[in-house]
């Protein structure tokens, strides 16, 4: 008689049973007296909650009462973690917030969750280019290269690998870029150079995958060209400027592509500046081609953070079932600077007289994520006569991500304190003649000129 081998299931399956397939079947040949097999099952419990044993025992009796048995040993061992689902999505939080707390769900198709539980871990910081290119490998590798002919040489700038480009006329111009990369507002820097006598090379902003789709163009015509001159379009834009570029040469070009600007310069040297329309898409292919010939170098896109990311972490999800299985997950949590600083020693509001020096102040700022400039405003204001008026001051706190925090002190000038006379001399005259006419002077502390009338003459 032949029986099946015993063997080890995954607690995702379900008992077999022997007519399933040949593999679970009994088999047995006689000779002599025809037969038949029977089975019988036991389970009986495995070390954890997650496991079982199956004893299937199998009986051959034959006609003439011989009688042969076997017992296969079915195994179900629970070898999976709990799956874990509803994992917090990836976040920002402000500096100085607490990390979050919320947890995924933990189920168990075997036995049950034991513990779920989460640790942190922090993470480095890393700034600079996410993206850079430079070739180095001498390979196209991850990049999309449509149009003539793309190869990489090795008289780059820095005279290992570069990308040339040759344009056949009539054909489309390249359309060469980075297969992973979409990138919007930010620095694009290129070491770029004209190689043949007539060449076109340029870059392309937020563009589509194709050929001839919009975006904003930057056009690099060198001197020798049919058209010198250096250019910004799509989008409604048009600017020229003249080229600064000849043939065979290399140079840095930077894109500055800014919120309400896009800034172009080569070698340091501003080219264009112009103003960009509100309805740009936020993000696009980055394209680099060329009509005819030209060659790129150390491509790299820096994307624009007005807040960069302060500190990061990630936080690790733990799952384990009664089998001692475990899962993990993670979520990765970036703290930001979007809280404004804080201003201390505040001077209340204050009542001087006319003539005093102003009050100083001992306003500081306190920033829990970056440095901060206290910078103090005072406006005058309510004027209602030349010695009394209010002094309106401003202090503002302003932090390296232009978070900003203001706090204002009311100082109240006021005029309390008469003129000073000078008295004029004693004067004495014949009872026939007339009174002096000349009045005393006077002068004021807060408000001048000062007005003298005479208001009465006393006899004594």
């Amino acid at each position: 008689v032949q029986f099946p081998e015993d063997t080890v299931l995954s607690c995702e399956g379900s008992w077999p049973q022997p007519t399933d397939s040949a593999i679970w079947m009994a088999t047995a040949e006689d000779n002599f007296c025809p037969f038949g097999v029977s089975w019988n099952d036991s389970i009986a419990p495995g070390d954890c909650p997650g496991d079982s044993v199956l004893y299937r025992t199998f009986t051959a009796i034959d006609d003439c009462d011989n009688i042969t048995t076997q017992v296969q040993t079915i195994s179900i061992v629970d070898t999976l973690g709990p799956v874990l689902s509803m994992v917090p999505e990836d976040t920002l939080i402000a500096c100085g917030a607490d990390l979050p707390t919320g947890l995924p769900v933990a189920m168990d198709a075997c036995s049950a969750v034991d513990s779920l539980w989460t640790t942190v871990d922090t993470l480095d910081v890393e700034f600079g280019d996410p993206f850079l290119a430079d070739f180095e490998s001498c390979s196209l590798d991850g990049f999309v290269a449509e149009g003539g002919t793309i190869s990489i040489s090795n008289d780059a700038a820095d005279g290992s690998c570069g990308v040339s480009m040759l344009h056949f006329a009539g054909d489309d111009p390249h359309n060469f870029y980075p297969a992973d990369v979409l990138a919007g507002r930010g620095v694009y820097r290129v070491t770029a150079r004209a190689d043949n006598f007539i060449s076109d090379n340029g870059i392309e902003l937020l563009a589509g995958d194709g050929v001839s789709d919009n975006g904003i163009g930057i056009s690099l015509r060198p001197n020798g060209t049919d058209n010198p001159g250096i250019s910004i379009t799509g989008f409604g834009l048009d600017a020229t400027a003249d080229a600064a570029m000849e043939q065979g040469e290399w140079y840095e070009v930077e894109v500055v592509l800014g919120e309400t600007l896009i800034e172009l310069s080569i070698d340091g040297t501003d080219v264009l500046s112009v103003l960009l329309p509100e309805d740009l898409p936020a993000a696009g292919r980055v394209k680099l081609w060329s009509a005819y010939a030209g060659s790129y170098d150390n491509f790299s896109y820096q994307p624009e953070t007005p807040c960069p990311v302060v500190e990061r972490y990630r936080r690790n999800f733990h799952a384990v079932d009664l089998c001692g299985n475990e899962s993990t997950a993670f979520q990765i949590v970036d703290v930001i600077d979007t809280v404004a600083p804080v201003l201390e020693n505040l001077p209340a509001d204050t009542l001087i007289a006319c003539g005093n020096m102003l009050p100083e102040h001992g306003v500081t700022a306190f920033d829990a994520c970056s440095d901060s400039d206290v910078i103090t405003v005072v406006d005058t204001l309510s004027i209602s006569c030349p010695g009394t008026y209010t002094l309106l001051r401003t202090f503002t706190a302003t932090d390296g991500c232009s978070n900003a925090a203001q706090a204002q002190q009311t100082i109240e000038v006021v005029d309390t304190v008469a003129p000073v006379t000078a008295l004029l001399a004693v004067d004495t005259i014949l009872c026939d003649e007339a009174l002096p006419t000349e009045l005393p002077s006077a002068t004021d502390a807060c408000s001048n000129p000062v007005t003298v009338a005479l208001l009465s003459v006393d006899s004594v």
